[in-house]
């Protein structure tokens, strides 16, 4: 299969843990928020003038990630923010489980995955009824 083939739209598939909740672009909205004020906060444009958007968000993330906890969750008790999966993706996720944890967003009593949906799909289709991902509990984020 040609590296193209792997990423291209048609190969998606609704997700199978159903439709996103409702309030999925408020929330959205929200993270967006949340990782913007911290992003200006670790990393000012006066005190980093050089540093490019892109590597700011990526050491908040780092930074968000080493913030949260390693715990075992109930996949029923995720939300899912993409609204499909690619089959390949979580095929190869069933027969090579990743040691990277998922990332699951905390906020407002919800919990929502933020980085390794493919992952948790394919526990799920392993028959796994839990989960071990990092949990960032963004309402408790300080810097």
């Amino acid at each position: 299969m040609k590296l193209q083939q792997l990423f291209e739209k048609d190969n998606r598939v609704p997700h199978p843990f159903g439709e996103r909740t409702s309030d999925i672009e408020d929330v959205m909205d929200e993270f967006w928020d949340i990782e913007g004020d911290l992003c200006d906060k670790l990393f000012p444009s006066s005190k980093y003038p050089d540093m490019a958007p892109s590597d700011k968000m990526r050491q908040t993330t780092l930074y968000m990630i080493k913030q949260g906890s390693a715990m075992d969750v109930k996949i029923s008790d995720l939300n899912h923010i993409e609204p499909d999966v690619d089959p390949v993706t979580v095929s190869h996720y069933q027969q090579n489980p990743s040691d990277k944890l998922p990332v699951v967003y905390k906020f407002n009593g919800k919990l929502y995955i933020n980085d390794g949906n493919h992952r948790v799909v394919a526990a799920h289709n392993n028959g796994d009824q839990t989960v071990k991902v990092t949990v960032v509990d963004l309402n408790a984020i300080r810097v």
